[in-house]
């Protein structure tokens, strides 16, 4: 006789867009970079990056700016964080949703 299953519930993992906005803010990307989805927890900024609040971008061209920011743009400011793929798109995720 096999045991009763209990219903057990079931809790949501974050969405890719959620997980793309924690990242925003752990990887330090709104340091430079204006968000309204993130400002209210930006402590200080330099704003020398886009505002991204009201921007999208082609998610290919994201995936190459997100892997290493100066093989598209040689003289670029921005460091390669060293994200996964995972972490890429995320970020893809948040910054495209609108």
């Amino acid at each position: 006789v096999m045991p009763e299953v209990k219903d057990v519930p079931v809790v949501p993992a974050d969405s890719q867009v959620d997980q793309g906005r924690n990242l925003f803010i752990a990887k330090g990307c709104m340091v430079c970079h204006s968000h309204a989805d993130t400002n209210a927890v930006r402590e200080f900024g330099v704003d020398m990056g886009l505002n991204l609040t009201d921007l999208t971008f082609g998610a290919e061209y994201l995936r190459l700016w997100l892997k290493d920011p100066s093989s598209v743009k040689p003289a670029t400011l921005m460091p390669n964080l060293e994200l996964s793929a995972e972490e890429i798109e995320a970020l893809i995720a948040f910054i495209n949703d609108k």
